[in-house]
C-alpha cells in the first residue's frame, strides 16, 4: 500500500507536469501565430486532429486496462513483462495496419475535410507518428500505473 507521502508527492508531480502541458498551449501559441502563417497553422491543425482521432479510435483504450492490470498486479513482474510486450506488439501492429490503411485510403476518403491541404507530406507524416506516439502512451500509463 502506498504511504500518504509517496502519493502526495507522485500527486503534485503529475499535476505539475498537467498543468505545464496544458500551459505550453499558451505560451506558444504566440510563438506559432508569428511564425507561422493562418494556412501553416491550419494544416498544423487538421494533422493534429487527424492524429488524436486515430488514436483514440485504434487505441481501444487499452491504456486504461494496462493501467489497471499493472497496478493489480504490482508484485507479479512475470505477468507485468507479458502484458505490457503483449500490448505492445497489439498496438505496434494495429496502428501500422491503420498508418497503411491510412495511406492507401486517407487520400481519397479525407479530400473534403482537408480541402486544399495536399495530403502528402503533411498527412502523410501524421500517419507515420500515429504508432509513435501510441508507444509514448503505453510507456507513460506503465510509468503512471508504478509510481
Amino acid at each position: 500500500m502506498a504511504t500518504l507521502k509517496k502519493v502526495t508527492a507522485n500527486t503534485l508531480l503529475y499535476s505539475f507536469s498537467q498543468m505545464l502541458q496544458r500551459g505550453s498551449s499558451v505560451i506558444f501559441f504566440p510563438i506559432f501565430s508569428s511564425y507561422l502563417s493562418k494556412t501553416d497553422y491550419g494544416i498544423q491543425s487538421i494533422s493534429n486532429y487527424i492524429g488524436m482521432y486515430c488514436a483514440v479510435i485504434a487505441g481501444f483504450e487499452l491504456n486504461r486496462a494496462v493501467s489497471r492490470l499493472v497496478f493489480e498486479e504490482e508484485s507479479n513482474t512475470e505477468f507485468r513483462s507479458r502484458l505490457l510486450g503483449t500490448m505492445f506488439l497489439f498496438q505496434l501492429l494495429v496502428f501500422s495496419a491503420l498508418t497503411v490503411l491510412g495511406l492507401l485510403l486517407g487520400p481519397f476518403t479525407l479530400q473534403r475535410l482537408l480541402n486544399d491541404i495536399p495530403f502528402h507530406p503533411y498527412i502523410t507524416l501524421t500517419f507515420l507518428c500515429v504508432p509513435f506516439f501510441q508507444v509514448y502512451t503505453l510507456y507513460k500509463v506503465y510509468l503512471q500505473s508504478t509510481h
